[in-house]
């Protein structure tokens, strides 16, 4: 995590082209928390890098495409808990399974990711 280090914050250290979009490491480390869900406050006191700083860095990434801003509620501040479950199927019916975690008590949304492994 870096600390403090202007040259990689300022674009000065190593860097990498990732389908054709320069990224410098902070760049990719910034991605990273912004992905895990850390917001621009928490990543300039993580990494004790200045806010401001962090906010041109990410409307810089967003404004050139390679990110992009998704909103999604405060399930926290709401009184909701938040949960992932992955589960590994082979020969199922997945639309009776969503229905069945659709009725249990408290589930509020469902999203499905499928993905085949050979």
């Amino acid at each position: 995590m870096p600390k403090k280090s202007r040259s990689c914050v300022s674009g000065e250290n190593s860097s990498s082209v990732i389908n054709g979009a320069f990224m410098d490491e902070f760049d990719v480390v910034l991605v990273g928390l912004l992905s895990s869900g850390y917001q621009d406050k928490e990543i300039a006191n993580k990494t004790e890098i200045p806010l401001r700083r962090i906010q041109s860095r990410t409307r810089r990434l967003v404004d050139k495409g390679l990110i992009k801003k998704i909103y999604e509620m405060n399930y926290k501040k709401l009184g909701f808990k938040k949960a992932f479950i992955y589960i590994c199927l082979s020969d199922c019916d997945i639309q009776s399974l969503i229905e069945k975690l659709a009725e249990m008590s408290g589930v509020v949304s469902i999203g499905v990711h499928l993905v085949t492994l050979i």
